[in-house]
Parts: C-alpha cells; structure tokens; sequence
C-alpha cells in the first residue's frame, strides 16, 4: 500500500482530469495515471473509466471516496499525535488575538498558563 496513491486518487476523483490533477499534485500525467493503475491492480477494481474523452468514477469509486478520507484522516492524526508526544506535548491551543494583545500581552500570559 503507498498512501501516495490514495491523495492521488482523491485530487483525481475531485477534477476528473489528469491535467489538473496532474497540476495540483505536481506529477506529470503519466505518473499519476501510472499510480491509478496500480492503486487499481491493488485493489483489483476499476475506480475510473473513460467515456469518450471524459473521465468518470465508476460507482465503486464513488463508494471509495469516504473510505480514502478517513484512512488519511486518520494517518495525519496518528502523525500529529507523534509529533506531539515527541516534543512532549499532550495537546495543541490555538489562540485567535489581534495583533496587538499577541505582540505584547499574550508573552507576559503564556509563561503563567503552560
């Protein structure tokens, strides 16, 4: 399994175009086709197929766009939960302030909060 090609599938499955896939992704198309067919024979389904000049998802790959989601969801999680335990950290604050109150209130709090 290359998780590579499941974002290749995702980014194909949203534009239905090797050229804008291909842009988005920074492959050249014949790498990103060469990605689906062995995400395919992987598989051993079809998840797309060409009607005339038109590229479309066959109804398993329409089934198989949440399932790819969820598996990257939940790769990028494992991985910020790694990151995190690695530097020693349990959880992650996001804090939204003007500019003002984070230049200079916000360093005079943070010491005191963690």
């Amino acid at each position: 399994m290359n998780l590579d090609w499941y974002y290749t599938f995702l980014v194909l499955s949203k534009h239905l175009n090797y050229h804008r896939a291909s842009e988005e992704l920074f492959l050249t198309e014949p790498t990103l086709h060469q990605q689906i067919k062995k995400l395919e024979k992987h598989l051993q389904v079809n998840l797309f197929e060409t009607v005339g000049r038109n590229l479309t998802l066959t109804p398993t790959g329409r089934e198989f766009i949440p399932i790819v989601k969820k598996i990257i969801a939940t790769y990028e999680d494992g991985i910020k939960k790694i990151q995190l335990k690695n530097k020693k950290l349990e959880t992650h604050l996001n804090i939204a302030v003007s500019p003002y109150i984070a230049t200079y209130l916000l360093p005079k709090f943070l010491p005191e909060f963690f």
